[in-house]
C-alpha cells in the first residue's frame, strides 16, 4: 500500500546520519519566507543535498518522488503527507515539507496550492526539480504569487576550493596563489560537479550526462528523434563559445542524413536550456528582431562534459575558460537575454555584456594571454568599439594569470587573472 511505502520512507530518512553534508554559498533567506520554494537545476548539481541541509534546520519531511520504493506516486497519494503530519502532532512549530524531482507527479501544482492556502505559516513547501519550468502550462497559474524560483548550479569556485579544504582567501601569497591557479586548473579542466568534486572518478560524470540526456531530454521527445538529441549535444559541445545558426545545425544533420526542420532544433534546444544543460546568449541588442536574427552563442552547464566527446578540448584553455566566465555569470544571478548578451560592433566581437535594465554596465572580453601583440591589439580594439558603442566605460579582460591596466583612448581597461576574478 502506498501510504505504508510513504511512511516507511520517511522514517528511514530521518534515522539517516547527514553530519559530512557540506555548506553551499548559497543565500536560504528564501526559507523566511512562507512561500512555496521550487529549487531548479541540473541533474546531481546538488538539489537533493540542499535539501539535507535545510533539514537540519528544524522538523522536516522528506520525500524522493523518483525512488524506487514509492514510485510512482499519483496526486493523490501526496494526502498521505498531510496524514503523517497529523499523526506525527508535527504542527507544534513550522514544518518544511521537501519534494524532490516532484515534475514525475502530474499536477502536484494543485497540492502545493492547497498546501500553502491551508497551512501557511506552519508548513513550508519546499519542491525540485531538473527542469526549469517545474509549473505546467496550465496549472503554473495557481501558484502565482506564492512561489519563488531558487536555481541551482554545480559549485562556485569558490565552492570548489571550499570543497578542497581551502577557504582563507583574505591574504593571498605566493605559494597560495600557486594552489589557486592549480586549483583553477582542475576547476576548468574537469568541472564541478560535487560529487565528482569530493571522488574525483569521471566514470561519474559519464553517467550524469547520460542521465540528463535519458531521463530529462529524450523522453521529450519523439521516439524516432531520439538519436538526434544525441547529434545535436555533441554538435553544441563542439562549438562551446562560438556562434550557432540553428539553420546551419539543421544542414549538418541534414547532410549526416536526418530529417528535420530549423523549427524542431529550436524547440530541441529549448529543452537543452530547460534541463540546464547547455545555454544560448544572445547579442546585445534593444531590437526583437535583432535578437531573432542574429546567432548565438553556446555554452555548457558543466566543463566536465567536454572531455566525454573531445579529449583534447582541455588543451583549449581559452575555450574551457570562456564557458567556465558564462556559467560562472549564471551562477552570480545574470539571466540570458534579459541582463546577460554578448556583443558585435563592427565586426568585434565582445565575449558578455553585463547589462543592468537597458543601461550596460560591464563589458568583459576573455583571452588566454595579451603576450602575442596582434592578440592584444584585436581584444582592445574590440573592447574600446563596444564601449563607444553601448556607452560602457567598465571594461575588463580576463586572462590565465596576468594582471595589468590598459590606457588607451581615454579609458581605462582592466587585466585580471582568472583565479582572482573567480575568487571576486
Amino acid at each position: 500500500m502506498k501510504k505504508e511505502a510513504i511512511k516507511k520512507y520517511i522514517y528511514s530518512f530521518w534515522e539517516k546520519k547527514f553530519e559530512d553534508v557540506k555548506e553551499r554559498k548559497i543565500n536560504l533567506d528564501f526559507l523566511k519566507t512562507d512561500l512555496i520554494n521550487d529549487i531548479v537545476g541540473v541533474r546531481r548539481c546538488g538539489k537533493t543535498y540542499l535539501m539535507y541541509y535545510i533539514s537540519k534546520k528544524g522538523k522536516f519531511i522528506y520525500l524522493n518522488c523518483e525512488d524506487r520504493l514509492v514510485y510512482p506516486l499519483k496526486l493523490e497519494d501526496l494526502n498521505y503527507l498531510i496524514e503523517f503530519i497529523y499523526e506525527e502532532n508535527l504542527l507544534k512549530e513550522p514544518v518544511f515539507l521537501m519534494l524532490d524531482e516532484v515534475q514525475t507527479i502530474e499536477k502536484w501544482e494543485v497540492f502545493a496550492k492547497s498546501i500553502y492556502d491551508e497551512f501557511k505559516g506552519k508548513v513550508k513547501l519546499i519542491v525540485s526539480g531538473s527542469v526549469k519550468s517545474l509549473l505546467s502550462k496550465d496549472y503554473g497559474k495557481l501558484l502565482t504569487g506564492r512561489h519563488k524560483t531558487v536555481e541551482l548550479f554545480p559549485l562556485s569556485f569558490k565552492e570548489f576550493l571550499n570543497f578542497k579544504g581551502f577557504s582563507d582567501f583574505e591574504r593571498v601569497t605566493e605559494e597560495m596563489e600557486a594552489k589557486l591557479k592549480k586549483f583553477t586548473e582542475e576547476f576548468i579542466k574537469y568541472g564541478s560537479f560535487p560529487k565528482y568534486t569530493l571522488v574525483k572518478d569521471f566514470s561519474y560524470i559519464e553517467e550524469v550526462f547520460n542521465d540528463i540526456i535519458e531521463r530529462d531530454i529524450k523522453s521529450r521527445v519523439e521516439v524516432r528523434k531520439k538519436e538526434v538529441v544525441d547529434e545535436l549535444a555533441s554538435l553544441f559541445i563542439e562549438r562551446a563559445g562560438d556562434l550557432i545558426s540553428f539553420t546551419k545545425i539543421k544542414n549538418t544533420l541534414k547532410n549526416k542524413g536526418y530529417k528535420i526542420s530549423t523549427d524542431l532544433i529550436i524547440r530541441y534546444s529549448s529543452i537543452f536550456e530547460n534541463v540546464s544543460l547547455f545555454f544560448f546568449l544572445p547579442i546585445c541588442s534593444p531590437k526583437y528582431s535583432e535578437l531573432i536574427k542574429n546567432p548565438k552563442k553556446v555554452y555548457c552547464v558543466d566543463n566536465g562534459f567536454f572531455k566525454l566527446f573531445y579529449l583534447n578540448f582541455s588543451e583549449n584553455l581559452g575555450k574551457l575558460m570562456e564557458n567556465t566566465i558564462a556559467i560562472e555569470l549564471l551562477k552570480r544571478g545574470y539571466k540570458t537575454g534579459k541582463d546577460l548578451f554578448y556583443a558585435k560592433v563592427d565586426g568585434k566581437e565582445v565575449d558578455f555584456v553585463l547589462r543592468e535594465g537597458l543601461k550596460v554596465k560591464q563589458l568583459i572580453q576573455v583571452c588566454y594571454s595579451l603576450e602575442n601583440e596582434e592578440t592584444r591589439k584585436r581584444e582592445i580594439k574590440g573592447l574600446l568599439k563596444a564601449s563607444k558603442e553601448l556607452k560602457c566605460n567598465n571594461l575588463l579582460i580576463i586572462t590565465w594569470d596576468e594582471e595589468d591596466e590598459i590606457k588607451q583612448e581615454n579609458k581605462l581597461i582592466k587585466v585580471v587573472p582568472l583565479w582572482k576574478w573567480l575568487l571576486s
